[in-house]
């Protein structure tokens, strides 16, 4: 395994990537995935919330994680068309659903709803009583 890397040397690195793949299991919303993705990478997930929420709008590859799986979608992700076209979309997916003011409003609700509050007005005056955009509340006994 190669030493993590931070920085301007990881911008570099997925920069020059091809793809990037993230098998994850358990991860809910991987920050190395939002990364990879933002850059227009193209990118394979595991059917995690955030790889499904990409995959279901076309920002994303998608793979149960097994070895023969993710072998079959990466040969998929060489096809250098389709895959830049679902790397264009998933960056407008990042940018769109994942900025920070829509996190952090979508985040206040939560907590606020969490605490039986009055709904937060995020920036610009509009009621952010549901989570963000796609997300649901898991349910007990859900895996989410």
């Amino acid at each position: 395994m190669a030493p993590a890397v931070y920085g301007e040397a990881k911008r570099t690195l997925l920069l020059e990537a091809d793809g990037f793949v993230y098998p994850s299991r358990w991860e809910a919303c991987g920050n190395s995935v939002l990364e990879a993705v933002s850059f227009g990478i193209p990118t394979l997930c595991t059917t995690y919330p955030l790889g499904r929420y990409l995959a279901e709008r076309g920002g994303a590859f998608l793979s149960e994680p097994t070895a023969d799986t993710l072998g079959a979608a990466m040969l998929q992700m060489r096809d250098r068309a389709p895959a830049d076209e679902i790397g264009r979309i998933g960056a407008s997916i990042v940018r769109d659903d994942f900025a920070w003011p829509r996190v952090a409003a979508s985040w206040l609700a939560q907590v606020s709803d969490a605490l039986g509050l009055p709904a937060v007005q995020a920036p610009g005056g509009a009621s952010r009583s549901k989570m963000g955009p796609g997300v649901q509340r898991p349910t007990a006994g859900s895996d989410g």
